[in-house]
């Protein structure tokens, strides 16, 4: 007898490869999907003490600046929390004037924040502090310019 395999081995073995590599593809792309869930928000606190901790390092605050940059930034985390579901609200009601409203207030309560700011770091601090800003303002404006565009409603 011969040893080659017959044709109905070969399309079990073929079969068996596809099914593998299927589900292999299925498993990646499920473990994919998980990656990128959105984590859960932070609450203002939690996103005042990331950015205190961040502002210490890259501004190297004084163990006296520590408490007052970290005050000022749960003061503004939280008027900015609440801001931001002001801006939810109105969008879910349609009320594009509220929606814009809010947009001249978050940048007001920006300059008020910078003001108390530089109450408190020196003027290299905050001339480093501003550098900063700069930059993060660009990532997101490159970001939402190749942010692909939302789907119609």
């Amino acid at each position: 007898k011969s040893n080659k395999p017959t044709k109905p081995l070969q399309m079990d073995k073929i079969m068996l490869s596809l099914a593998f590599a299927s589900l292999l593809g299925g498993s990646a792309f499920a473990q994919d999907a998980a990656s990128t869930a959105k984590t859960p928000a932070k609450t203002p606190a939690e996103r005042a003490q990331q950015q205190t901790e961040r502002m210490t390092k890259e501004l190297t605050l004084t163990s006296e600046q520590v408490p007052k940059v970290q005050a000022i930034n749960e003061k503004y985390a939280s008027e900015m929390s609440d801001m931001r579901s002001d801006r939810q609200a109105a969008k879910a009601k349609g009320d594009k004037a509220a929606v814009k409203d809010t947009h001249g207030s978050g940048k007001e309560m920006s300059e008020k924040k910078n003001e108390e700011l530089k109450a408190v770091l020196t003027p290299a601090q905050y001339d480093n502090w501003t550098k900063i800003q700069a930059k993060m303002m660009e990532r997101r404006q490159d970001h939402r310019q190749n942010k692909p565009a939302a789907p119609a409603k």
